[in-house]
């Protein structure tokens, strides 16, 4: 079958239209896009669908994949910088979503999307922090920082001065900012 012009234009004009939602969702969650590509549809490569594209960000979490699948938006982080599980994006334990693993969500419209990539954020951003200060840790000091973190938070009444001061220099170390105590 072919396409008339004035259908090829209409078919360009709306797949602009659908880039620039799915960028606008990145840009509302307040994650940076340092490139993108446009990926035909995800879904559904029919004749039906070249108006629906999908879009391949890179971020500084890594790669994420987003686009319209039938009546839900697919958002992916595989291979991300960090990793976060699709249900950790999820605010509410009784909303449901497509869970993708480690990979992530089927999102319910534009705003549900804006919400699991802001979660996601969140979620990447403690965890390039924690990256960051772990590294600021030898491996030994990254060892015994665990440990003494996790009988800190059983012990927290029973914890003695010298485990207590030896996490608190930890923890100003790992830091940088000689925070005084452990949190």
């Amino acid at each position: 079958m072919e396409l008339t012009s004035e259908k090829r234009h209409q078919i360009e004009t709306d797949a602009k239209r659908m880039m620039e939602c799915l960028k606008a969702i990145f840009l509302l969650a307040g994650i940076e896009i340092k490139s993108f590509h446009q990926l035909p549809n995800g879904y559904c490569g029919d004749l039906c669908c070249p108006h629906r594209p999908w879009i391949l960000a890179e971020t500084k979490y890594g790669l994420i994949r987003i686009g319209w699948r039938k009546s839900v938006i697919s958002i992916e982080w595989p291979n991300s910088v960090v990793t976060i599980s699709g249900k950790a994006v999820k605010p509410k334990a009784d909303e449901w979503v497509t869970d993708l693993g480690d990979g992530g969500v089927h999102a319910w419209g534009y705003a549900k999307a804006v919400e699991y990539l802001s979660e996601f954020r969140r979620l990447a951003e403690q965890a390039l922090a924690i990256k960051e200060g772990d590294a600021n840790l030898s491996k030994e000091e990254l060892k015994e920082y665990r440990e003494l973190s996790a009988q800190y938070k059983v012990e927290i009444g029973a914890f003695d001065n010298d485990k207590h001061a030896r996490l608190t220099e930890l923890v100003s170390k790992r830091n940088k900012t000689g925070v005084n105590s452990p949190s």
